[in-house]
């Protein structure tokens, strides 16, 4: 009877052995899954993070481009005027050694006209 006793008590501890076992590896396999999944929620933070920050610098960049293209377009306008400006100014030269050409041709006429009567 000591000995079936004994052997009862060996079986139940095997028994309470693999149930430790099973337990542990259940816990393993937990901690594991659990892991992956702090891993993961990592993962995705860090790629969401360098996602957020490449917009960012995407936006940067654009911001940049129209800024360079606005101002590209103003200094076009701004040396197109330059040279309005320019071409005004000479045509209005022009326009003024032509009238004041006319005006000394006009203003030698009439001292040719009067000098010639009297000679």
């Amino acid at each position: 009877a000591h000995y079936k006793a004994l052997k009862f008590d060996i079986r139940k501890l095997h028994s309470d052995c693999r149930q430790w076992y099973a337990d542990r590896d259940h816990a393993k396999e937990n901690v594991c899954k659990e892991e992956d999944k702090d891993t993961k929620h990592f993962q995705d933070e860090e790629s969401n993070a360098f996602t957020t920050v490449a917009k960012a610098e995407k936006a940067e960049r654009a911001s940049i481009l129209a800024e360079a293209k606005r101002q590209k377009k103003h200094d076009d306008a701004a040396a197109k005027k330059k040279e309005e400006d320019e071409a005004a100014a000479a045509k209005k030269k022009e326009d003024d050694e032509a009238a004041a050409a006319k005006a000394s041709a006009a203003a030698a006429a009439p001292d040719a006209a009067s000098s010639e009567p009297t000679a």
